[in-house]
């Protein structure tokens, strides 16, 4: 993407000010996101010969990439939510909308963490009160 815009003259900053819009129009800060992205490929590659490095334009594409993704699984999950008759998200939704979207290989095996349910969730708060001495 960078590389593609004409070559930079003395005083002009297209470049820079091309950056700032691709870091800005992300949901997902930049840096935080290529430094994962880093480590994440570094434990992947780990003991390999070849080192493999990331370009800023490979590290964008990927993280459109997984925004997009996530964004359509936070919105399945919403819809299973809203069919349930709910108005909070819960991880019982997000199953829900992993099953429902089987074909995607970045949701498949996903089980998310926590109570399924709002009575499991009311069930474990109070086993919590309960090993801290709160009276429930």
């Amino acid at each position: 993407m960078l590389k593609n815009l004409p070559k930079a003259r003395r005083g002009s900053h297209d470049k820079r000010a091309a950056r700032r819009v691709l870091q800005r129009s992300f949901a997902i800060a930049v840096k935080p996101f290529v430094e994962a992205a880093k480590d994440t490929l570094a434990e992947l590659l780990r003991g390999e010969v070849v080192q493999v490095r990331l370009t800023e334009e490979a590290t964008s594409v990927r993280q459109a990439a997984l925004e997009d993704v996530l964004a359509r699984f936070f919105v399945g999950s919403r819809r299973c939510m809203i069919h349930a008759g709910r108005l909070t998200l819960w991880p019982l939704d997000m199953r829900c909308a992993a099953e429902v979207r089987s074909d995607d290989p970045l949701l498949s095996g996903w089980d998310p963490t926590g109570p399924a349910t709002p009575k499991a969730a009311r069930k474990l708060s109070r086993r919590v009160r309960r090993l801290q001495g709160v009276e429930a």
